[in-house]
């Protein structure tokens, strides 16, 4: 029993290097499958649009409010761009491509229901591991935005001399002037709904929306490569869209002069409500693709 405990007490220092040896390789193993996962493994994107979805017409053109959920696995993903198309579905297929006004997250102002806090007009942003980033897109239609901002700069011109005149009017104990006057703002108000609204491309139908957001890794390996993921969704829009929103443009260039002119009055512009009918999210997309 001696010998035997003497010649494992001989061979000890022998034993404790060889084990120190595994350790140490066995650490140095763990440190480069480490290294090769943060240098390797990129960042993957998924993205689905909400039913949250209006529209909107102001001066900025036909505007679309869409909401998306964004989150990230393995890494963060940096988003560097987006590209959105909305297509009529139907008996007459007709894609409208989007251009991006503003980006931005919802946001609680103590009411109801959340309002918009639009922090950029450019969509890139950092979306970190397992965070569920909720974030509001506000597209114009692309078509129509340019004629659309002509016809509401020319009424903000016509609008400021109706308003002058309408300031200098207020006492005058003159009725055929006033009612010439009023006269006046209704035929600027109603020339300023007819040019808009022959800009209009959203009318009463289906409509598929298709967005596809690029992106890639923050830092590493992934930051050289740009990804992309989908998302899409189906709405259905109101039946006498164009009737309504042209009365109610002609109703805002109406109390936009009398606002103009100090009167207590909001101009507000018309907005829409879209029926989604459906939403597929970047899973569908993987799997088949975004129209």
């Amino acid at each position: 029993m001696k010998e035997e405990a003497d010649q494992f007490n001989e061979h000890l220092p022998a034993v404790a290097a060889w084990v120190g040896f595994a350790l140490s390789i066995t650490l140095a193993v763990v440190r480069l499958i480490e290294w090769w996962s943060a240098s390797h493994v990129k960042a993957r994107l998924s993205c689905s649009l909400t039913s949250d979805c209006f529209v909107r017409m102001t001066d900025a053109g036909e505007i679309i409010f869409t909401n998306v959920i964004l989150s990230s696995s393995n890494r963060p993903a940096f988003l560097v761009g987006v590209d959105a198309v909305l297509t009529r579905v139907g008996m007459a297929t007709k894609a409208f491509p989007l251009v991006l006004v503003r980006y931005g997250e919802p946001k609680d102002r103590g009411g109801p229901i959340n309002d918009h806090f639009f922090f950029s007009s450019s969509p890139q942003d950092i979306v970190s591991p397992g965070e569920a980033a909720r974030r509001v897109f506000m597209f114009s239609v692309e078509l129509s935005r340019n004629e659309i901002a002509r016809v509401c700069d020319e009424f903000s011109r016509s609008s400021a001399d109706l308003a002058l005149k309408v300031k200098q009017s207020v006492g005058l104990a003159d009725d055929s002037a006033q009612k010439a006057l009023l006269g006046e703002v209704q035929s600027a108000a109603r020339e300023f709904s007819v040019g808009y609204m022959n800009a209009v491309q959203l009318e009463h139908g289906q409509y598929s929306l298709s967005l596809v957001i690029r992106y890639r890794d923050v830092e590493g390996y992934g930051s050289r490569e740009v990804r992309e993921c989908g998302t899409r969704l189906t709405m259905e829009t109101q039946a006498n869209l164009k009737a309504v929103a042209s009365k109610q443009l002609e109703l805002f260039g109406m109390s936009f002069v009398a606002q103009r002119a100090g009167a207590e009055s909001n101009a507000i512009w018309p907005e829409f409500s879209a029926r989604v009918t459906q939403t597929r999210d970047s899973a569908d997309h993987d799997n088949e693709g975004v129209a």
